[in-house]
């Protein structure tokens, strides 16, 4: 299951954490996974945050608060350009799972 921390740091800033997983048969019929792993800051604008990824290439992460407890996450860059394993994206719709403070750099499983 994949993983989005985010913690507001306040004046526009946002530190995002990211632990994301594509499960996958491979080609002796095991269950794989390949695996996508970033964390920075980012900056937030009316209800949307957008986080940028330039170690690989173009990428950037938009988040967008739908409501509380909700949110839609759109991926701008190829997984390569992300840094992220074949097929792994952030793409898609979180919800908050836990009011705890995030534990940035720890592997959620």
């Amino acid at each position: 299951m994949s993983d989005i921390q985010l913690q507001a740091l306040g004046r526009g800033k946002i530190k995002v954490g990211l632990d994301l997983i594509y499960p996958h048969i491979d080609g002796q019929g095991n269950l794989t996974a390949n695996i996508g792993q970033s964390e920075g800051t980012g900056n937030i604008t009316g209800d949307e945050a957008v986080y940028s990824i330039k170690d690989f290439g173009s990428c950037s992460i938009t988040i967008k608060f739908v409501r509380p407890g909700l949110i839609e996450v759109t991926q701008n860059g190829t997984d390569t350009d992300c840094g992220f394993g074949k097929n792994v994206t952030a793409a898609g719709t979180y919800k908050k799972v836990s009011s705890r403070r995030p534990k940035f750099g720890v592997v959620v499983q």
